[in-house]
């Protein structure tokens, strides 16, 4: 056993002697690798995140839905009527706000192919962008950019759709507490809030309009369900789907938060989020260092051949 600590600790001695003599080298490879990583993070642009902290909204009448759902769903779903409930009409809301059809939409409404491809960094001093020329000429208001074919200049909803969900947006659920958050990060702290925000405000717009259309289809085929069947017991069951429609309809009328409530809204952040550049210096010396060591051991290798 003595021999062979003896035997580590003159290793680790040859080891620590051996390094010591390549000092200048090891020192010149760390100071090279600290520089580049110096200019690396330099040129990476400040990046801002925006949260908004939400929740399902509950309607007032969610509770004699469920009661509804529970007496009459079997048929309601047989007369082509969607009673809904609390999960199902989350999950289509999560689903929906991921998607391809809502997020190009917003993208179209809100004119951000710009914001998504054509930016270089963002001064808070002068609250203005800087643009890369190569892609927009903000002078003539033009795309520029050079892509392959069947690719054009400016680019298509669905490239843009892509690079938003990509590189700017996300969207996490927490099933525990089905608390949603909606994340939007860019070089501009104040486009990011915007965007955040403007999500939430058309989701549920969104789901407000689709559950209005859905309760007036549903309402105009129960009427045609009652002038069909002169059974009793068939027609109070389709009266109180109608009820059930009609209440559904008023509530998507009036409430602003229709899908989602928000907790916490979004608000300009004042840090940036990235880049963390005193970590990516570190980070290159250490890479630095590793990387003079075995610059040094592939010499020692050499030599002894």
């Amino acid at each position: 056993m003595n021999t062979a600590n003896n035997i580590q600790e003159v290793s680790i001695t040859d080891l620590v002697l051996a390094l010591w003599q390549q000092k200048l080298k090891i020192s010149f490879g760390v100071i090279l690798f600290a520089v580049a990583s110096v200019f690396y993070a330099l040129s990476l642009p400040n990046m801002y995140r925006s949260t908004v902290t939400t929740v399902p909204a509950e309607s007032n009448g969610s509770n004699t839905l469920s009661s509804i759902a529970g007496q009459f769903g079997g048929l309601a779903s047989l007369a082509g009527v969607n009673l809904g409930g609390n999960d199902s009409n989350l999950t289509i809301t999560l689903e929906t706000m991921k998607s391809r059809e809502f997020l190009t939409s917003l993208i179209e409404t809100y004119d951000l192919k710009k914001e998504l491809f054509a930016i270089e960094s963002w001064s808070y001093l002068s609250k203005e962008y800087t643009y890369d020329q190569d892609v927009f000429d903000i002078e003539n208001n033009l795309w520029v950019r050079e892509v392959p074919l069947p690719k054009v200049s400016e680019p298509s909803l669905l490239e843009a759709y892509i690079e938003l969900k990509k590189e700017f947006l996300n969207i996490q659920h927490d099933p525990k507490t089905n608390v949603i958050t909606i994340n939007v990060t860019h070089y501009s702290p104040y486009f990011a809030q915007e965007l955040s925000s403007n999500i939430v405000k058309e989701i549920n717009l969104k789901m407000k309009r689709n559950d209005i259309e859905e309760a007036d289809k549903s309402i105009k085929y129960l009427k045609e369900m009652i002038d069909e069947t002169s059974v009793s017991k068939l027609r109070e069951v389709f009266f109180t789907l109608i009820e059930q429609q009609e209440q559904k309809r008023m509530l998507a009328s009036i409430q602003k938060e229709y899908a989602l409530k928000v907790i916490d809204p979004a608000v300009v952040a004042e840090e940036k989020t990235s880049p963390k550049r005193a970590s990516i210096v570190i980070l290159g010396c250490v890479f630095g260092f590793l990387v003079s060591i075995f610059i040094i051991y592939l010499e020692s290798i050499i030599r002894k051949k």
